[in-house]
């Protein structure tokens, strides 16, 4: 499922909260484009991480808003939410003010709150995550010297430090390529199980303010 096939057709009515899992960088845009065949009014927020403050930013930007009788569309993009964030914007997302719609894009969404998923339109698009398919199977057949390499090796493809919002979307993106990769085999259900279980939890610290990419990378190539 692509964005324009979800949203592309202005005569289909929207849901008024969608998550949508699989976003990359340039999802945001492309959603804003789409929905400007819909309205003018569309608003783009991109956190590394929503916290508290910005949620509550967000609160009252909505509360603010006057309506001119169009659709308000806000599209926030986020390589994590966090639990507390989720909880402050639940009312919003759930009794939104009349005609605004709200866009949360993400890679993934395993670490939103059961709560905030119940109130919530799911969608999955494509994504890079099959992109790092490749990397993926090198990493698993790769010795531990190796895989510490490449992880030198992407980090530094990064500008930022190892912080920066981007890399941890891209880290997010092949730590999900590995796991994905790894259960193809049915055998490493039961050969990697333990492992499986830790990158699975290694790829929600990654959505935690200040831990260290490089170092849940390095942890995984040691453990793998």
């Amino acid at each position: 499922m692509t964005l324009s096939a979800q949203f592309g057709n202005p005569e289909t009515k929207l849901h008024h909260f969608y998550v949508i899992e699989g976003a990359e960088i340039n999802s945001a845009t492309e959603l804003s484009d789409i929905l400007k065949e819909r309205s003018e009014h569309v608003r783009i927020f991109t956190y590394s991480t929503l916290g508290v403050e910005e949620a509550q930013s967000l609160r009252q930007e909505q509360n603010e808003l006057s309506h001119d009788g169009e659709d308000q569309y806000f599209i926030l993009s986020a390589v994590s939410v966090t639990h507390e964030a989720q909880q402050t914007l639940l009312k919003m997302f759930e009794e939104p003010k009349a005609n605004t719609h709200f866009f949360l894009l993400m890679a993934e969404s395993t670490a939103i709150l059961p709560t905030v998923r119940s109130r919530a339109q799911m969608v999955r698009i494509q994504s890079d995550v099959i992109a790092y398919a490749k990397e993926a199977q090198s990493f698993i057949k790769s010795s531990v010297i190796d895989r510490i390499a490449f992880i030198a090796d992407f980090i530094k493809s990064h500008e930022d430090d190892d912080s920066s919002g981007e890399l941890r979307l891209h880290a997010s993106q092949f730590v999900i390529a590995l796991i994905e990769v790894l259960r193809k085999d049915p055998k490493n259900l039961i050969t990697r199980k333990d492992f499986l279980s830790d990158a699975i939890q290694m790829r929600e610290y990654l959505d935690t303010r200040g831990a260290s990419v490089k170092m849940i990378l390095e942890h995984l190539a040691i453990t793998l």
